[in-house]
């Protein structure tokens, strides 16, 4: 599978640190952020070519390397020009996740399913406390369980267009009420306020909403959702992986019901 590292991001939450233009060329633990990704990628026996959208000075062996672009998805079509036109999956990785691993990401590939046209992890939140007490993570409470998500998602390159358009029209009616009731549904935003919104609900109304199958994948390793988009976070990721951290790999990936 064809990788693409979204690497575009300029550089805000760093520069009391780092005066490099990226986010993603702030050294971290003597190295670039996005090149423990990518070592992280090359490392993953499911991933076979690795496509970075952002500063070209951020080079490995192998790894094609395009321009960013003025927005997230103007990256992503840059990215999506290098893939290869016969895929049928891709993964997309930002490169701001310094603390994944080969094995963690050969475990999400393994784990998703073929038919899907986008596969997207949450972990709970006690699993992101126990493995990081010091993050501090976006969480949804849901019937259940409470999660914040990943950023790590695997799509097929074809429906990609058709989920921004509808992206976009979302982004668009944020601040409205009424409108983004309209658009995802008046029964699935109170089922969210109120905690009683399950993952298969979720997965249900956005393959809806956006014409597409889409499944949410339940992620046991932390690292997924652990992005370093804050000096707290930068501290952390530069004494973990200072001491070598290595990954850990195992069971615990939990797919939800199918559409």
């Amino acid at each position: 599978m064809q990788a693409i590292v979204l690497a575009g991001q300029q550089n805000v939450a760093f520069q009391s640190v780092s005066a490099c233009q990226y986010e993603a060329e702030v050294p971290i633990a003597g190295r670039p952020m996005v090149e423990w990704v990518i070592s992280a990628l090359k490392a993953a026996q499911r991933v076979d070519q690795v496509i970075v959208v952002g500063p070209h000075r951020s080079r490995s062996d192998g790894v094609i390397v395009t321009e960013a672009g003025k927005t997230l998805w103007e990256s992503l079509a840059s990215g999506l020009r290098q893939v290869s036109p016969s895929a049928t999956q891709v993964l997309l990785v930002t490169a701001d996740i310094p603390l994944i691993t080969g094995a963690i990401i050969d475990e999400f590939i393994e784990h998703c399913p073929l038919d899907a046209d986008l596969v997207y992890p949450v972990v709970e939140k006690q699993r992101t406390l126990s493995r990081f007490p010091e993050t501090i993570r976006t969480y949804v409470r849901l019937a259940g369980i409470t999660v914040t998500g990943g950023n790590m998602v695997v799509a097929n390159p074809k429906v990609l267009p058709k989920v921004e358009e509808r992206a976009q029209v979302l982004i668009a009616h944020r601040k409205s009420p009424l409108r983004l009731a309209r658009d995802v549904g008046l029964i699935l935003l109170l089922k969210l306020m109120t905690g009683r919104l399950s993952l298969s609900d979720a997965e249900r109304r956005v393959s809806q909403v956006f014409g597409i199958t889409g499944r949410v994948l339940e992620c046991p390793h932390p690292e997924v959702g652990v992005d370093v988009d804050k000096i707290g976070d930068f501290t952390m990721a530069e004494r973990v992986l200072s001491a070598a951290f290595k990954g850990r790999s195992g069971d615990g990936w939990i797919e939800q019901s199918t559409l």
